[in-house]
């Protein structure tokens, strides 16, 4: 389920509970837009257990549920009165709406890439449009010790001599597909004992939300079907370890439309 899904269902969810409470029972506006939204981010808690969106969405949910529930209660108690809101209330629920709809495009952006009209009337030379950059460790203070793992890790596989051809991780992929990666020696003779796992994050994120292992299958070749969980980009990192110990690493990109 995709975040426009999950925030169009959750202002639409908690309009109608506002609507039914005002209706059915003798509850204040303030009561009732507290416990609309409350219901709407209890039910979005549920629906992400097991599959954590991040923390950049999950915030994003909190904010516009509860600005939801206090414009519906701002509107409410104004109509009562019979008067018109003040500038200044105005123009702070103005800035918050504009916030949120600038934070659901960015988020957009930075799970999806730029959308192509966008992109052709915005950037020059038009084309395919790669709008981010996920890298290749996680930030923070172990980052330096993190590059250093990641080069001697390239470093061991040069050094092996393999040979290693990943194929099924197009930069357009489908919801479903076989993905392979076979792995020779110098002389071509297939690598029998290895340990391949391909590991699914989100850009810009560190934590896997799939790990897939590769079976062996003949020639040196490992596969296995991926089934992309969401729409939008995807970092695949295909990691080869051997007795234990991280041989060769590599991060694809692709995405699911």
């Amino acid at each position: 389920m995709t975040t426009l899904t999950t925030l169009t269902g959750g202002l639409v969810a908690i309009v109608l509970v506002y609507l039914v409470l005002g209706s059915l029972l003798s509850l204040s506006a303030a009561l009732r837009a507290l416990l609309a939204s409350s219901l709407a981010l209890v039910v979005y808690f549920f629906m992400i257990i097991g599959s954590w969106p991040g923390l950049d969405v999950v915030a994003m949910h909190i904010s516009i549920f509860v600005i939801a529930g206090l414009l519906l209660y701002l509107v409410s108690t104004r109509r009562r009165k019979q008067a018109g809101l003040h500038w200044a209330p105005k123009i702070l629920i103005g800035f918050f709406v504009l916030l949120a709809v600038i934070n659901s495009f960015l988020l957009y952006i930075s799970t999806r890439g730029l959308p192509v009209s966008i992109a052709h009337f915005w950037l020059p030379g038009g084309g395919e449009v790669n709008s981010g950059f996920s890298g290749v460790v996680g930030h923070g203070q172990d980052a330096a010790k993190g590059v250093s793992s990641a080069l001697k890790q390239s470093h061991t596989a040069t050094r092996l001599g393999w040979r290693i051809q990943i194929a099924g991780l197009p930069e357009t992929a489908q919801a479903s597909q076989i993905v392979s990666v076979q792995v020779t020696d110098r002389q071509g003779k297939p690598i029998r004992d290895l340990d391949i796992e391909l590991q699914l994050r989100r850009p810009g994120t560190d934590r896997s939300q799939i790990t897939l292992p590769l079976v062996y299958k003949d020639a040196g070749e490992y596969s296995n079907v991926l089934d992309l969980p969401a729409p939008g980009r995807w970092i695949a990192d295909v990691v080869l370890s051997q007795h234990g110990q991280i041989v060769y690493r590599e991060a694809r990109e692709t995405s699911l439309q």
